[in-house]
């Protein structure tokens, strides 16, 4: 009797424990500079080189010249868990700069083309001739993973977002999957990291993308996301348009 009571008692504290849910661990609103607001650990302040703070989509934004702006971590590692979630707004003006000119938003990556890295960009042209935005991950073992989508218009705010989970690797544009390849992956994302930027990406030591426009709301999760938490990023068009009100109301009374 005694080892049934236990044995249900433990199968109750599996029912009842909730999963550990996502925690934001970095989150950059680049209202006016390239601040940690949350710092879950530590806080991961960027440098700013070139960019400038205007306008945004939820406030301000860093504004890139798709030649030489970025935003530099100096060696730091944000993603630091083999599951995790990176999620900003950006509105590319048109291609990015580097070799290859991809409108990157995100890189952390080793300065090869082996070893950890992870992009998220907007927009590139590098694999094939139409033009297609990506989250792509290589881990330390050389594991690599590829999502592509749709390039989105010029001169549009769209929401992008990618999640590494223990089964997928999905890609989301405006809160809604565009993509998904299964998890592969046998290392980490942040061995041997020699470079980290918000509006660039280097291999080899040269420029292969560089941001050409706004980027706003860099967020970092140290999970996946769910579907339905992507897509509570991404407000719904009406509160898009108070939000757009109030920021022009706020600058005239200025």
């Amino acid at each position: 009797m005694k080892t049934r009571i236990l044995l249900s008692l433990a199968v109750l504290a599996m029912v009842v424990v909730p999963a550990a849910r996502p925690a934001l661990i970095h989150h950059y609103t680049l209202d006016a500079n390239a601040d940690d607001s949350v710092g879950a650990t530590v806080y991961k302040h960027g440098y700013t080189y070139g960019a400038i703070y205007g306008p945004g989509i939820l406030g301000g934004a860093a504004v890139f010249d798709g030649v030489d702006d970025h935003i530099d971590f100096r060696f730091e590692r944000l993603v630091r868990t083999t599951e995790f979630t990176i999620a900003a707004w950006a509105n590319h003006y048109g291609p990015g700069g580097g070799y290859d000119n991809v409108n990157v938003i995100f890189s952390q990556r080793r300065n090869q083309t082996s070893g950890s890295a992870i992009t998220l960009a907007t927009w590139s042209r590098a694999t094939q001739p139409v033009p297609y935005s990506a989250a792509v991950v290589r881990d330390s073992d050389n594991n690599f993973e590829s999502v592509h989508g749709p390039a989105m218009p010029f001169n549009e705010w769209h929401h992008y977002a990618m999640t590494v989970g223990p089964e997928f690797v999905i890609f989301y544009i405006d809160g809604i999957e565009v993509g998904r390849t299964g998890n592969t992956f046998t290392g980490d994302f942040y061995t041997e990291l020699d470079t980290l930027y918000i509006g660039r990406e280097e291999v080899k030591g040269e420029l292969r993308g560089s941001f050409y426009g706004a980027i706003d709301d860099v967020r970092i999760y140290d999970n996946a996301l769910s579907p339905a938490e992507v897509m509570a990023l991404v407000p719904e068009p009406a509160t898009m348009l108070l939000l757009g009100a109030g920021l022009c109301l706020i600058r005239r009374r200025r």
